[in-house]
């Protein structure tokens, strides 16, 4: 199998398997040697020392004995020396191993032989208890042994050591050498260990490699026929073969003889050819036989000559195995090369998806039509998904997940995006396999570049469509049937002319419009035309008669062509109904013979006419034309008056100043009584005519019960009389009316000739009429105040008024098919307005244009699209207005707006000032009054005391209605200014209810609170309070002793408080008055209260101010009953946790509060949200990631936008943030978990 086959990645775990074992292995061998190794080196150097201090002992005892005369120094000398020279003579052992002797002085070692490395000929002692020398200085305290420590020079040595007992002398001598030298060969054995093994390994991959991979595909028969390049191949192995020969020949290999002939083959097995593997199985065959009787004797001959023959065998074995292996993979090359090729020519690939390991494989053809390199790419479900386009990405992720969970083949097109950017159309064909537990395994299919079709089937779509567009936009009837007789198109003007729909007609042939009397006929000029394939007259148009739905016959018009569409046969034809047009030519004949039959009795009618039609089609307009019809019409008939009344839009007829009378001071009283006259629809004369649509005759109007001006008519002389319609459109326009002195009979000729005559002035009239509203549309846009301009889709002008001509300083001509682009001094502004254009059908803003003189100014732009009757955008209309005097305007009325708010504000210092100067005086007046009053040492006399209390009383009085004249101002001035909040409803009522209490019970009158426990509000409480309070209090001061003064919701609406009373009531005229303040409606109470008259109007301001409104209601003797209504304000929250329960929790305890809840999962977030969206109050917690909530907190502080909006902090372990939260102006701090009993409390504070 291929190496693909088994996967890429299962080949580098095979690969990274083998060299760790093989690591391992290596490993393990060559650490178990050198531990083997190090501990014989360290029993040789243990051996090795106590042999040479024993022979060292044995010498002192000698010299001691038989030496100490003959050295100055007595028997140690002697020895010593002896030592020194026979350790003069050696360099020690190995590379760094060395023996070494020393002696104890004091607390030195001092050392007796020269060192090999440092200091080799005067060692310096060493201190006995350094960190060095530590062999040495364990042998001079008498211990035995091996260690492995620094030696004299700080080396880590393996050292072996033991003491010397040598006449009385403290001696050690100590056999040594570097661990690192022990270690040196190992590791140059791993090395060459690693080396080898990676050789090896590589060799194997590359073995691996080649037994997986096919025959060259040139080698498609086995042949021993070769080129001579085919026996160069042969050069290796030949070679290799001789050396084993010679080998073999040489060395009795004896019962292992076949063994490097069966190696030889293997060597074959390399080869990519079958001619290769069959000559070196002949040649080791060859050469396993020669060897046999050409090799020296070695082993069993019978094992020797079964050895051989089992060698033969497996070369033969390997060699068929290894063929069929060959021919197979040759097979399923070839297969795949033709495949790859066969999707090359059908722009088709193909691709495999291994659903357990997420591993894609595509064919070379599937490269290309995704545009990716094979060696750049690899290809998953996430990287196929990455190439397919954003918009197509879902449907085929979805049909993927589909086609996995419930087998269903995949048959989709989608757009994919090459990384040159390119998008191609691709149809994909896929199925899943399953494994025997029937989960899924891979996916197999196809895919197809399709782009270039699809294209042409969206050109073929478009002519199409653009086809079925013309037809069906034609009025005439336009049938394509194909050469059997068949309908296959069928357009809208069919549909009506025929009475079928269009999945009827499509249903039937083209004989069933036929009449059947015409069927053979028909039958032999189709057939005779669908064998020549061409008609015997093309194009001719024909009168024949069709046949409708519901069998009715009528008279059209006929145009018949053929043409051919993939040698298929097809015939269009063109039908017009001309039934109207037949109907019209018998009215002509009719009226031509009724012509001749007028010409022949009453020629005077027939010049009457066609004056008159002369006249009318020379009028400029139809008051003209109607007036000389009148006129024709009096000279022909010989009758005085004649006149025109004109219908209004409600049908009225309305008399006109068109006349025609004979003799107007005789008439006068008649054509006055006429000009005051309308008539209503069926009403006189005219609305009779109006009504009807029919011309009418009076013999005689004065006795008609049914002429409203019979009186003045008589007084007149007036008789006869008739009128007759002119229609425009179907409906009557104009109604002319005619009367003469004398009774006269109907004269039936003449009203057939004004029915001509009404007919052509009614042509007129609508022609004149449409000319009108032309000339008005082109007058309004050429007059109009706004620069006008029309393009077509590629936005070039076809069209603009003399106001566009004005303002950009273009003649038209200049203008016309220019691209719109001229007029903007921001060119790159073209394709974002066109694009708004496209996406959203329009287009309103400013921009920067330039005129032809190169001077700009800001033009202000309405652009829309312009549809035709089918809903195809045709153009684009376009409207600009010239904002600089706007600009200047504005600018001017911004001055005008800081100087008036800069009067507002000295009214207001005058205001303030006022007041502080007539409240000061005052208030000292009724400061000594009060004195005086209350003076013990000079009391008043009684008559005294009273003035005095009266005059307190006229002063309390007007510094009171100070007060009231200083808040109703500041009031209406917006000085002051609201803090809106919710809050119970009830109580706040409670507390006014608490504060009046004992004014009603002075009165003994019942003060009642009905307003619901829940009620809730959003306004500023201290002002809405003072409305509620002048409400009640005003009740009280009109109620007297028994009656009551109740606080109710009316309707239990939730944003209204009305305060209704039994008192007197209050009159209509004072009810209308009672909340102006240009009206004093200031009434003494039943008590003899008085007041000011500014309570209710302070009040409706108040109300006013909040976007609510102040109303009442009352009836005499029955009380009244004032409302206060405020804008309905339902509280909105924002939420901010990144715990999904906790939201969820918040969410359930505020359900019942009627309350709109937005949530974010952090600080960003909620951000965003308060872009759009600002809320009564926050809730959030401190830890979130990317923004924590006091981050939030300081972000909401820091905009003037939502700084007031309060903030409630929550956390469940940042407790210690509290007091910082506060610093930060956190309106409440709240731990988790969140207990709704001390939730809702504070909750409520901020909504109620």
């Amino acid at each position: 199998m291929k190496k693909s086959d088994i996967g890429k990645e299962t080949y580098y775990y095979l690969i990274s398997i083998l060299a760790a074992i093989s690591f391992l292995i290596g490993s393990l061998a060559i650490g178990i040697s050198y531990y083997v190794s190090f501990e014989q080196q360290r029993e040789r150097l243990i051996e090795t020392v106590q042999s040479q201090a024993r022979l060292i002992e044995a010498m002192a005892k000698f010299d001691a004995k038989f030496s100490a005369q003959d050295h100055p120094e007595g028997a140690y000398g002697a020895t010593l020396s002896q030592v020194v020279k026979a350790h003069g003579m050696g360099k020690g052992f190995g590379e760094t191993g060395e023996f070494v002797l020393a002696r104890r002085e004091g607390n030195q070692i001092v050392f007796l032989l020269s060192h090999r490395f440092l200091d080799m000929d005067t060692p310096r002692p060493v201190p006995f208890d350094a960190d060095i020398a530590e062999p040495m200085r364990l042998a001079l305290k008498g211990e035995s042994g091996s260690i492995e420590g620094l030696d004299y020079r700080g080396e880590l040595v393996l050292a072996a050591y033991e003491p010397v007992n040598w006449s009385g002398h403290q001696i050690g001598i100590v056999a040594k050498i570097d661990i690192a030298e022990i270690r040196q060969p190992f590791a140059i054995a791993g090395l060459i260990t690693g080396l080898l093994a990676f050789i090896i390994l590589g060799f194997g991959m590359f073995v691996f490699n080649r037994l997986t991979r096919p025959f060259d595909t040139s080698d498609s028969v086995i042949s021993l026929g070769r080129k001579t390049d085919k026996y160069l191949h042969l050069a290796a192995p030949v070679l290799l073969a001789t050396v084993i020969l010679y080998a073999d020949i040489s060395i009795p290999l004896g019962v292992a003889g076949g063994v490097p002939y069966v190696a030889l083959f293997l060597f074959s097995i390399l080869s990519p050819t079958r001619f290769f593997i069959i000559s070196i199985g002949i040649l080791g065959t060859i050469m396993t036989v020669v060897g046999f009787f050409l090799s020296p004797e070695g082993g069993l001959l019978w094992m020797a000559l079964l050895n051989r023959f089992l060698a033969i065998f497996a070369i033969w074995i390997t060699a068929i195995l290894t063929l069929y292996h060959k021919e197979a993979e040759i097979k399923a090359v070839d297969n795949a090369r033709n495949l790859e090729k066969s999707q090359e020519i059908a722009n088709i690939g193909s691709f495999d998806w291994n659903i357990k390991v997420n591993e894609i494989s595509w064919s070379d053809e599937t490269y290309k039509i995704f545009g990716r390199n094979p060696q750049e790419f690899n290809p998953t479900l996430e990287t196929f998904l990455d190439a397919i386009h954003p918009e197509d990405r879902k449907i085929v992720k979805q049909a993927v997940d589909e086609s996995v969970r419930n087998d269903t083949p995949i048959d989709i097109e989608y757009r994919i995006v090459r990384p040159d950017n390119e998008e191609r159309v691709v149809h994909a064909l896929a199925i899943v396999y399953r494994d025997d537990s029937g989960k899924p395994i891979r996916l197999l299919g196809t895919a197809h570049d399709i782009t270039e079709r699809k294209e042409a089937e969206e050109s073929l779509s478009a002519s199409e469509q653009k086809f079925r567009a013309l037809a069906q936009s034609a009025s005439d009837a336009i049938i394509t049937t194909d050469s059997d007789g068949k309908i296959v198109t069928w357009n809208s003007a069919a549909e009506t002319i025929f009475g079928y729909s269009e999945n009827e007609a499509l249903s039937q042939t083209i004989i069933t419009l036929i009449p059947e009397r015409y069927h053979e006929k028909h039958s032999r000029a189709f057939e005779q035309a669908s064998l020549t394939g061409k008609l015997k007259n093309p194009m001719r148009t024909i009168e024949v008669e069709g046949v409708k739905n519901d069998g009715a016959e009528f008279s059209m018009e006929l145009s018949i062509s053929c043409w051919t569409m993939d040698k298929n046969l097809f015939f269009t034809s063109i039908i017009r109904d001309i039934t109207d047009r037949k109907k019209a030519e018998e009215e002509l004949f009719k009226y031509r013979n009724h012509l001749e039959e007028l010409v022949n009795n009453r020629t005077d009618e027939i010049k009457l006419i066609q004056k008159i039609a002369v006249a009318a089609n020379e009028a400029l307009t139809v008051d003209e034309a109607m007036l000389t019809c009148i006129g024709e019409v009096c000279g022909y008939t010989g009758w005085e008056i004649g006149h025109v009344y004109i219908p209004d839009a409600e049908g009225i007829c309305i008399p006109t100043d068109l006349w025609h009378v004979k003799k107007t001071e005789r008439f006068d009283a008649f054509l006055k009584a006429t000009m005051n006259t309308a008539f209503e629809p069926g009403v006189g004369l005219p609305g009779r005519v109006y009504k009807s649509g029919e011309p009418a005759w009076v013999r005689d109007v004065t006795n008609d019960t049914n002429f409203p001006r019979a009186k003045t008519a008589e007084e007149v002389g007036m008789k006869a009389g008739f009128a007759f319609p002119v229609l425009g459109g179907g409906n009557v326009v104009a109604v002319l009316e005619f009367f003469t002195t004398i009774a006269v009979e109907p004269d039936q000729l003449l009203l057939d000739t004004v029915k001509h005559l009404a007919s052509q002035l009614g042509r007129l009239a609508e022609r004149k009429r449409t000319e009108r509203e032309l000339l008005l549309k082109n007058y309004a846009i050429d007059s109009s105040m706004d620069a006008m301009m029309m393009t077509n889709l590629d936005y070039e002008i076809t069209y603009m008024n003399q106001k566009m001509c004005e303002l950009w300083g273009y003649a038209e001509k200049e203008l016309l098919g220019c691209d719109n682009s001229i007029l903007r001094a921001e060119e790159h502004l073209k394709g974002t307005i066109q694009k708004i254009v496209f996406e959203k059908g329009e287009y309103e803003g400013e921009f920067l244009a330039r005129r032809k003189d190169g001077s700009t100014f800001i033009a202000h732009v309405s652009t829309s699209m312009v549809e035709d009757e089918n809903g195809k955008i045709v153009s684009n209309v376009t409207s600009f207005i010239d904002l600089t005097e706007r600009i200047r305007n504005e600018e001017a009325l911004v001055s005008a707006k800081e100087a008036a708010e800069a009067a507002t504000k000295l009214k207001d210092k005058f205001v303030s000032l006022a007041s502080h100067d007539l409240r000061s005086p005052l208030s000292t007046i009724t400061g000594f009054l009060n004195f005086m009053k209350f003076d013990t040492k000079n009391p008043l006399c009684s008559e005294h005391k009273d003035i005095v209390n009266r005059m307190i009383l006229t002063t309390d009085h007007q510094l009171n209605m100070i007060d009231g004249l200083l808040d109703l101002t500041r009031m209406k001035t917006g000085y002051i200014s609201l803090e809106p909040r919710f809050a119970n409803t009830n109580l706040i009522v409670e507390n006014i209810v608490q504060n009046m209490l004992f004014m009603a019970q002075a009165k003994e009158i019942t003060l009642v609170n009905d307003i619901p426990a829940n009620a809730r509000l959003y306004a500023d409480i201290t002002y809405f309070s003072q409305v509620v309070s002048n409400l009640v209090s005003n009740a009280i001061k009109f109620c007297s002793k028994g009656d009551s003064v109740r606080l109710f919701a009316p309707d239990n609406k939730k944003s209204i408080i009305a305060v209704s009373d039994t008192g007197a009531g209050i009159d209509s005229q004072t009810l209308c008055k009672l909340f102006t303040q240009e009206d004093k409606t200031s009434i003494i109470g039943t008590a003899g209260e008085e007041g000011f008259g500014l309570g209710l109007p302070y009040s409706y301001e108040i109300m006013q101010a909040h976007g609510g409104s102040l109303y009442a209601e009352s009836t005499i003797g029955e009380g009244a009953v004032f409302f206060a209504k405020l804008p309905y304000v339902k509280p909105q929250l924002l939420i901010v946790d990144d715990d999904e329960k906790v939201r969820k929790l918040i969410m359930a305890y505020v359900d019942p509060l009627d309350v709109y809840v937005k949530q974010a999962v952090n600080g960003s977030e909620a951000i965003e949200t308060l872009k759009l969206f600002v809320p009564h109050l926050i809730i959030t917690d401190i830890s979130m990631p990317v923004i924590d909530g006091l981050q939030l907190l300081e972000h909401i502080r820091g905009n003037p936008a939502i700084k007031s909006v309060p903030v409630i902090i929550m956390t469940g372990t940042d407790i210690h943030l509290r007091d910082k939260a506060f610093q930060m102006q956190a309106s409440d701090f709240i731990t988790k978990p969140l207990m709704e009993d001390e939730f809702l409390p504070r909750i409520r504070r901020f909504i109620g």
